[in-house]
């Protein structure tokens, strides 16, 4: 997403543009930063944004390791206030280049998702199909929210033939309702799922 980036975008800060007009709380991490193209205006920014119709409490986000002069990548983390149960969100874009660099970046992910404790939602164009070796490690630690749809196909938009895009959860999730958006408004077809947080697993109450 992008922040004053360039003339694609219009120079808009996209992410707020977003957030004001539905009326949303949202974070934007910048992986690319460049300086700005006339003095006193903003710095231009790519990178990725969370919007979020509960306040979001915390927000960081997590360069990830790259293989040589490759784009820098990013993990964006939030800890999202749901009616008093705290939820970590976590929303990425990685590497499209090589296997390799999509592996250490897992590897990265896992390791930082790790550190957090509660209820889990990792999401984003991972640029890897599920039986890729990359994809391993997420499989072996979340669940995905589109196990039974595995023809669930984002890329290219106007005729799908590649799963990349991905909604992933921690094991004490629920949920329900996963399907694909038919839209042509960008060129992936955007993922859309129902999650039930467990309160008795997030503060010791009973009920959902």
């Amino acid at each position: 997403m992008d922040n004053h980036f360039s003339e694609r975008s219009d120079f808009q800060d996209q992410a707020k543009w977003l957030a004001n007009r539905l009326g949303m709380f949202y974070t934007y991490a910048a992986n690319l930063d460049y300086k700005p193209l006339n003095e006193d205006e903003p710095r231009r920014q790519y990178g990725t944004a969370i919007l979020s119709k509960y306040p979001i409490l915390k927000a960081e986000n997590h360069l990830l390791l790259k293989i040589g002069n490759t784009e820098q990548r990013g993990l964006s983390e939030v800890t999202i206030n749901v009616k008093g149960n705290h939820l970590h969100a976590y929303n990425t874009h990685l590497s499209h280049l090589t296997s390799a660099e999509r592996q250490i970046q897992m590897e990265e992910i896992i390791q930082i998702t790790g550190e957090s404790k509660g209820s889990k939602v990792i999401m984003g164009d991972l640029n890897a199909t599920p039986e890729s070796n990359e994809m391993k490690l997420m499989y072996s630690n979340y669940i995905d929210a589109f196990a039974n749809q595995n023809e669930a196909y984002t890329y290219p938009a106007e005729n799908p033939t590649k799963r990349i895009d991905y909604i992933f959860t921690s094991n004490n999730i629920e949920t329900n309702g996963a399907r694909v958006i038919d839209t042509l408004a960008s060129d992936h077809l955007p993922l859309m799922t129902t999650i039930v947080l467990d309160r008795d697993y997030l503060n010791g109450k009973k009920g959902k």
